[in-house]
């Protein structure tokens, strides 16, 4: 037996004190909740060498703890995550879960949605799950993402969604037309990707986050081509029909490029951080 504060004390010298909380939880498979009124835990020999192997990989080798723990909380399920699928944000989770508080009053209607970049499936599968008469479909290019997005959907047993390999609109134009197109596809610039930390840079597929001298290679190629796969029946329905992610430098240049594809109500919505990070927008 130890000392629960002792050993948290202990982690904490390599992680801050939620991580901490977080791989104690992963290493005796007790709430957190219950760790806290516990003045001693029981922890073997072993289960102390994993975790001093967990926090070399987290110190040493730059780790992202969410690898090592296995998943991460995304609006109401649990997204697997394993390397070098991108590990989901919090600030994705924020406007995920503003778009499903606007879709609400159509929970009832057969929505049709596209997520494109779909990645871990986290943005897709939430919106599947919130909305369970809306049909998703999800796409991704990379083999990776696409195994661990079905997984994912296993995982939570959703069945509302559909997963396909695709280069964008390359296979899913089968599908449409769509209501609404989501995407959280790379966007950072090259010379900012070679800046990163080195647990996002040795760790998470590069494909999944740079993209181009501006960062806007993909997002143009969105932007252009999704009006020829956006349903025409929503023009007197209250919701944007493509919202994606982007850099925090990018909304007036987003902004730009969607009033020349003909898009109206064009909106940059800012994070937690009061930077910009979503645009949305209505064909």
């Amino acid at each position: 037996m130890m000392k629960t504060l002792s050993l948290i004390n202990t982690i904490k010298k390599a992680v801050p004190e939620q991580q901490a909380w977080w791989l104690l939880e992963k290493l005796t498979g007790r709430p957190q909740k219950k760790l806290m009124i516990q003045d001693e835990v029981e922890v073997s020999q072993e289960q102390l060498a994993q975790l001093q192997d967990w926090l070399h990989e987290i110190v040493m080798n730059s780790q992202p703890i969410q690898y090592i723990l296995g998943y991460v909380p995304f609006c109401d399920i649990d997204i697997i995550v394993k390397p070098p699928v991108l590990i989901p944000r919090p600030e994705t989770e924020e406007w995920v879960m503003k778009l499903i508080t606007e879709l609400q009053p159509y929970k009832d209607q057969p929505l049709k949605i596209l997520d494109l970049c779909t990645g871990s499936g986290c943005v897709g599968l939430a919106l599947a799950h919130a909305l369970p008469n809306a049909q998703v479909v999800m796409s991704d290019v990379a083999e990776h993402a696409l195994v661990l997005a079905q997984e994912n959907k296993q995982h939570n047993s959703i069945s509302n969604c559909t997963i396909v390999p695709s280069d964008l609109f390359e296979v899913v134009k089968d599908y449409a037309p769509f209501d609404i197109i989501v995407s959280n596809p790379p966007y950072i610039p090259t010379e900012d990707y070679k800046h990163l930390d080195s647990s996002v840079k040795e760790w998470e597929d590069r494909l999944a986050l740079e993209s181009g001298a501006d960062g806007l290679n993909l997002i143009k190629k969105i932007i252009q081509e999704s009006p020829n796969y956006l349903s025409s029946r929503n023009k007197t329905l209250e919701f944007p029909q493509l919202i994606m992610e982007i850099d925090h430098t990018q909304g007036e240049a987003v902004t730009n490029l969607l009033n020349e594809s003909g898009f109206k109500n064009i909106t940059i919505d800012q994070d937690g951080y009061n930077k910009d990070r979503v645009a949305r927008a209505s064909f």
